[in-house]
């Protein structure tokens, strides 16, 4: 995982109910609020200009919808007896422009113990962990070789990420995302599956190159 940057955590109350793992959630006024916090939007719009910054276009000029922000909750919160947040997992999904360009920006938010931190994730909808994206970095350079000139160096930049068809309900199952990238000028859609194992811990990350498209 990348650096993930801490952030204040304003003092907020915890709704009742369980939410579902992988749904939107909807009026839970504990992430409501920190949501709405300023310091919270002013850590993770870094994150969406540090996600910039990486990229080959590296754009400076950075926007966000913060009416239009959605959350996705992992697993239930838990408040401490005052009514604070303790711990607590969600992925932050705002949309945006970057020079003009439509963005789906997604911040990897933490609460342990009372802190708060925001961890970079890709664009868009994948549900890979950040150390699943970072793992498929090799894989996807190697995959897209074939659209790079010969003798050419160029960087692979993930711009989105797309869901392609229905999300793991049990764990160890496999599931397909697209990715889409960018590489020596050209964007690409990229068909990337995810193989949990059966035994451990670890997913593996199949490419087929041959499935590789060209994107408008």
């Amino acid at each position: 995982m990348r650096n993930a940057i801490p952030f204040a955590l304003a003092l907020c109350s915890v709704a009742s109910g369980a939410v579902a793992s992988t749904a939107t959630a909807q009026g839970n006024n504990a992430i409501d609020k920190v949501q709405a916090a300023p310091a919270f939007q002013a850590t993770a719009l870094q994150e969406f200009h540090a996600y910039e910054s990486r990229l080959s276009t590296a754009c400076a000029n950075v926007s966000v919808a913060w009416p239009q922000a959605k959350y996705k909750i992992y697993g239930q919160p838990q408040a401490a007896s005052d009514g604070n947040l303790v711990n607590a997992t969600w992925v932050e999904m705002v949309p945006g422009t970057a020079c003009g360009t439509p963005r789906r920006y997604r911040a990897l938010v933490l609460i342990r113990g009372g802190k708060a931190t925001v961890a970079p994730i890709l664009p868009g909808e994948s549900i890979a962990s950040p150390q699943l994206e970072n793992d498929a970095q090799a894989p996807l350079i190697a995959a897209t070789a074939a659209f790079v000139p010969k003798g050419s160096k160029c960087p692979v930049d993930v711009l989105d990420t797309t869901l392609s068809g229905p999300a793991p309900t049990q764990p160890k199952q496999p599931w397909l995302e697209t990715w889409l990238v960018q590489t020596c000028g050209k964007r690409l859609n990229v068909p990337i599956q995810f193989v949990p194992d059966v035994v451990g811990e670890g997913t593996s990350i199949k490419i087929d190159s041959k499935a590789i498209m060209i994107a408008p």
